[in-house]
């Protein structure tokens, strides 16, 4: 296990995630059943610049992101935040809420869907906000828009992906008495939402149905490269199980096209059952209701289209119908420009005679190519837990260097007055997020729903850094003199990195640096992994002598190099160094 993933963890446990440096690093409870009063939370959350933006079902708060503390900006039900856009009706709500921060645009999104009614038996709205800057004020920054799917169906919990061109917004499509009848995309054209705050929304319905392969509760997929010009929608087969159902998005940000299906086979997969969880006092009807195996949340990355969404599963992490637990099974799928096709795909399951389940996922990978999984747990042995499992770039495919882990200690039982349970079980939140800062595109924030207190649940946001990077060493140390300019220098190492410009005005920068005086970094190169390269000038004074050379990751954690450089006076040099 990797030294800082292993000390995150150990931190975690503690209440702190892994330091960067003296900046705090919250484990935070962001918002409760309290904050909402409403059975099934859907939580929700993103990271910004400064801010972290958490959603629940009924409640949308944005907290510091180095304090974790709530900073007022925004904090309102979401009716009241949506309010101008809602579907006229004498009671509504809203559900399912979406987040993203938009390292592209420097902007902030939000989705929800309403239920004027309140019983799913009225056509409905997708609402949409954005905001105007990159740090959220308050309400008065951010315009509105809506749209319907289908003025003759139910519009069921929309997911959100976003890319340079468009928003892509997927959805199963209800009849009134909540029957799923078929699925539905949307592609949003983001260049006019943000320049004018209207909608181009163009509508792609039934591409799936229990009578038509297509995908189940399709994901719109986020993609950060801003040279992308293809979107995707991916979910699982509406008729298939063991089979991913992706379609491309041509010409999104103009008059978008959808491509033919593209079927991709996996191992085996089979349905979620009902979680048993630690003081459950219903027998099965207590047992949280899993829903489905719909997907996640989906990302590209480098090219290749991340995923993840919980099975049945035995012991073993093999699909099972007879499943005695539930495992999270994820993807990294290639071929996006030609055929897609599995790339590796790995399973995080628990062994052990406890039987936990693990459910409601979701992935972020960072520009490193490193992965966290954010996820709840609970078994018959145990309460009901926050969780991450998380996986390097260098890791061997379809393996994890940090094994599922929980990351809060629930001591309470969950049997919630308001909901007893039933024939399907009781309700537990559908939704999970898992964000990556977009300053350093390093580290990795989850938001994940667990028991907080007694019949109560609450959502907890924690941050997770990316390993260390290692001492620095060089293949031969140089000398420079003093008022000499132009002196490279490449330095080995492994875990470094940079940011891209892209990200915006929070990136990092000037990441090299020297001890003593009078030695200046004129330039820094990052090349690889492994390897940077540094442009040095000594002035008339710098100090004589060995100097330390450093390079700092965008997340704040450095290593350094010693004996690779040294200053010295204009006199008379063997074997590059000064005979004094």
């Amino acid at each position: 296990m990797n030294r800082c993933v292993l000390l995150a963890l150990l931190a975690l446990m503690a209440g702190q995630a892994c330091l960067a440096q003296s900046v705090t690093s919250p484990n935070i409870l962001v918002a409760s059943y309290a904050n909402s009063g409403r059975i099934l939370a859907d939580p929700a959350g993103a990271v910004g610049p400064a801010q972290l933006i958490v959603a629940i079902n009924g409640r949308l708060r944005s907290l510091n992101k180095l304090s974790g503390l709530a900073d007022a900006a925004l904090e309102a039900s979401t009716e009241d935040f949506f309010a101008s856009v809602l579907t006229p009706s004498a009671s509504n709500s809203t559900f399912a809420t979406r987040i993203r921060f938009d390292r592209l645009s420097g902007r902030w999104f939000l989705l929800v869907t309403d239920a004027p009614g309140l019983a799913g038996s009225q056509a409905n709205r997708v609402l949409i906000a954005v905001s105007s800057a990159a740090v959220v004020t308050g309400m008065a920054d951010f315009s509105f828009a809506q749209f319907q799917l289908t003025a003759t169906q139910f519009t069921d919990s929309a997911s959100l992906g976003i890319d340079a061109h468009a928003l892509y917004i997927g959805a199963n499509l209800l009849d009134f008495s909540g029957n799923y009848q078929s699925s539905a995309v949307a592609v949003v054209n983001k260049a006019a939402l943000l320049s004018t705050a209207t909608l181009q929304v163009t509508r792609f319905l039934d591409i799936g149905s229990m009578s038509k392969a297509g995908p189940f509760a399709p994901v719109g997929v986020d993609n950060d490269d801003s040279q992308a010009q293809v979107g995707y929608v991916i979910g699982v087969d509406t008729q298939r199980l063991g089979q991913l159902d992706v379609i491309k998005v041509t010409n999104p940000g103009g008059s978008p096209q959808l491509s033919a299906l593209h079927r991709v086979i996996v191992a085996p997969t089979a349905l979620p059952i009902n979680v048993a969880h630690l003081g459950n006092l219903n027998s099965s009807a207590g047992e949280l209701n899993t829903l489905d195996d719909r997907l996640g949340a989906a990302q590209m990355r480098a090219g290749r289209l991340w995923t993840v969404h919980h099975i049945g599963s035995n012991a073993q992490g093999i699909a099972a119908a007879s499943a005695s637990r539930n495992a999270l099974r994820w993807y990294a799928l290639d071929g996006l420009d030609g055929v897609p096709q599995v790339q590796q795909m790995g399973t995080i399951v628990d062994s052990g005679q406890g039987a936990l389940s693990y459910w409601n996922s979701s992935v972020r990978v960072s520009g490193q190519g490193h992965a966290l999984f954010g996820f709840s747990s609970a078994g018959a042995e145990t309460r009901i837990n926050a969780g991450i499992a998380a996986r390097l770039s260098s890791d061997a495919p379809g393996a994890m260097s940090l094994a599922a882990q929980t990351y809060t200690q629930a001591t309470a039982a969950y049997n919630p007055p308001a909901d007893p349970g039933g024939l399907n079980g009781r309700v537990w939140g559908t939704s999970s997020s898992t964000s990556l800062d977009p300053c350093d595109d390093m580290t990795l924030w989850t938001f994940q729903q667990y028991v907080n207190a007694s019949n109560s649940w609450g959502v907890r946001a924690v941050r997770v850094l990316a390993p260390a990077p290692s001492l620095l060493s060089c293949s031969s140390p140089i000398s420079i003199e003093r008022g000499q300019s132009n002196v490279t220098i490449q330095l080995s190492g492994s875990g470094l990195f940079d940011t891209q410009p892209s990200v915006g005005a929070c990136r990092v920068a000037g990441l090299a640096s020297t001890s003593g005086g009078g030695l200046l970094i004129e330039r820094s190169t990052y090349n690889s992994p492994s390897a940077v390269t540094l442009r040095l000038q000594a002035t008339s004074t710098a100090t004589l002598g060995l100097r330390t050379l450093g390079w700092r990751n965008p997340d704040g954690q450095q290593a350094q190099a010693d004996g690779c450089v040294h200053v010295v006076s204009d006199a008379l040099f063997v074997n590059g160094f000064e005979q004094l």
